[in-house]
């Protein structure tokens, strides 16, 4: 142990005298003479581009082009185009539905409830919203010609907003409007139209609720688009694309669903039916709780020449168990009444 501290303090003591014999850097008098007349300052080298004398100049190199705005506008992630397999459910005829997801991409309540909003939509506007669903990573083949959907599918019947839309990604939208409004809807108000439920698809996260604020947003857009249309006035806060005051959306409950799928020539004779059903049921299930049972007074056969027999009792029958007791008369015999 003492041995190991003694070459331990030999070694710390020969660095000690290697540290206190190495040379200090010392100034030179001309570059002292340069400090102290201000010529020179200490470390101006690394803040200026001067290069110092007998060094050679760093190579010029040129600067790297900046992006276009349509190579940052590029999704890294590749696009996959439509199965081919789907393309005439989505673009050969004109769908009877006012969303439509041939792939599945949302779930039956979720399909449900986006439709039933969509349904809602077309019962208080002159214009139909019609949504067709696309996966996020997907493009519509360059064959389809998309951009003839509406003029192709929608040229007749009610006016028409039809809707491209990118489940998960909501700003790859596309909105084509029918003939009849193309012409009336100038291309400044459609782009403000679909800006605007852009932005409020993306305060929401979830893929299924940027639909549902989308959805809702493009479906106010157009109740102002239909009041400007019919001579109305716009508030300014529509014109210069600010908040807007929205208008009441009601979400149709379970009973206007209902209603809606009833013919509205049967309505009236199923409500007359339905109503008569429900007072019958109640009538009936007032009187069984007011219904009271009385039994008839027999006289019983004597027992061995008593009343009562020898822990004999009497057993009183009927013959029909589902009427009341009140309207039997007859008295079915037994083993036990016989004496």
């Amino acid at each position: 142990m003492r041995r190991g501290l003694l070459i331990a303090c030999v070694v710390v003591s020969s660095v000690q005298v290697q540290a206190v014999e190495s040379p200090l850097p010392t100034w030179a008098e001309a570059d002292r003479a340069d400090v102290k007349a201000g010529r020179w300052i200490p470390g101006s080298l690394l803040l200026t581009d001067e290069v110092p004398a007998g060094e050679a100049p760093p190579e010029k190199r040129e600067p790297l082009p900046e992006p276009t705005a349509e190579e940052l506008a590029v999704d890294p992630t590749p696009l996959i185009q439509v199965p081919e397999s789907f393309l005439s459910d989505y673009f050969n005829e004109r769908p009877k539905s006012r969303l439509i997801d041939p792939q599945r991409l949302l779930s039956s309540w979720q399909f449900q409830d986006r439709l039933a909003f969509l349904d809602h939509h077309a019962t208080d506007s002159s214009v139909d919203l019609v949504i067709y669903v696309f996966g996020m990573n997907q493009e519509i083949p360059g064959q389809v010609r998309v951009e003839e959907l509406a003029e192709r599918l929608y040229s007749t019947g009610r006016q028409t907003a039809v809707i491209c839309y990118f489940l998960g990604a909501p700003k790859r939208s596309v909105l084509y409007l029918s003939p009849s409004l193309t012409d009336k809807v100038s291309g400044i108000e459609q782009n403000r139209a679909l800006q605007s439920s852009v932005v409020k698809s993306m305060e929401k996260s979830d893929a299924v609720d940027q639909l549902e604020a989308f959805s809702l947003q493009m479906s106010i857009r157009l109740y102002w688009l239909e009041r400007m249309l019919s001579g109305g006035v716009i508030p300014e806060g529509i014109i210069s694309g600010n908040e807007e005051p929205e208008p009441k959306v009601m979400v149709p409950g379970a009973s206007e669903r209902l209603n809606r799928m009833i013919p509205p020539q049967w309505r009236l004779p199923g409500g007359v039916i339905l109503g008569g059903i429900l007072v019958t049921a109640s009538m009936s299930v007032w009187l069984r709780q007011r219904v009271r049972y009385r039994f008839p007074e027999f006289e019983v056969e004597p027992r061995l020449g008593g009343d009562h027999g020898a822990g004999i009792g009497a057993v009183i029958s009927f013959a029909d168990a589902s009427v009341s007791p009140a309207q039997q008369r007859d008295q079915v015999p037994d083993d036990l009444g016989r004496s």
